[in-house]
């Protein structure tokens, strides 16, 4: 699912409305706008896709976002084996 963003600026906060754009999301997590992109085409973040072929852009609802990184806080992280 290839897609672009073109937004040049970046908000600090999310932009209003009920959608957030790509860019927003890889800056809020401190990660790579490819690293968002995998996580929608694998189905992990769900997105729409708004417009056709090389120009089409993606969003990600408000809520999607929230209970996705709502998700990212809830899951155990392994323990440390290598700790004495």
């Amino acid at each position: 699912m290839e897609a672009t963003d073109t937004t040049e600026t970046l908000e600090s906060e999310p932009q209003s409305g009920p959608y957030l754009r790509v860019r927003w999301i890889a800056k809020h997590f401190d990660v790579a706008i490819s690293t968002v992109y995998a996580l929608i085409e694998a189905g992990t973040l769900p997105a729409i896709a708004i417009g056709t072929g090389a120009k089409k852009t993606l969003r990600v609802h408000r809520d999607d976002f929230e209970a996705y990184e709502l998700r990212l806080r809830k899951t155990p992280q392994p323990a440390d084996s290598s700790a004495v």
